[in-house]
């Protein structure tokens, strides 16, 4: 399971705001939500227990969430891309006679490829309720875990 271990900065009720500094292993991933370009993540977890601003917790990704997010992530262009590109090459010639069939193949593919992006980045607010879902929280002692 992965597990991160963030710092909570403020508490409402039972509702903590957690931040995580990005690690070079999670660089690309985005299961969390994170931004390319941001360093760090604040999310905002419902807490079982008592926590006060300062409070270290360890954040645990559910492993088949974890693996569900891969294979969007990385899975789901793949194919758009693959399909586009057999696509493009079946029906560039039919469609487009006298143009080079595998360079329409290029073009659909590329073009199915951002599509499937653009459709994970506009469903990606679908996910944020199973994203918390998947996730648990334990309380870090002092000393026994560090960000490494």
């Amino acid at each position: 399971m992965p597990r991160e271990i963030g710092t909570v900065v403020r508490v409402e009720g039972r509702a903590a705001t957690v931040h995580f500094n990005r690690r070079s292993a999670c660089e690309r991933c985005g299961a969390c939500g994170m931004l390319k370009n941001q360093n760090v993540m604040e999310l905002i977890v419902n807490v079982p227990f008592d926590v006060k601003p300062g409070d270290r917790v360890a954040l645990t990704m559910d492993d088949s969430y974890f693996l569900l997010s891969t294979l969007l992530l990385y899975g789901l262009p793949l194919v758009a891309l693959v399909t586009g590109v057999v696509a493009g090459v079946m029906l560039g010639a039919r469609l487009f006679p006298g143009r080079d069939p595998e360079l329409v193949g290029a073009l659909t593919g590329i073009a199915a490829a951002a599509a499937s992006y653009l459709a994970l980045r506009l469903f990606g607010t679908r996910f944020a309720a199973l994203r918390r879902s998947r996730m648990s929280l334990a309380k870090v002692e002092p000393g026994t875990e560090s960000d490494e």
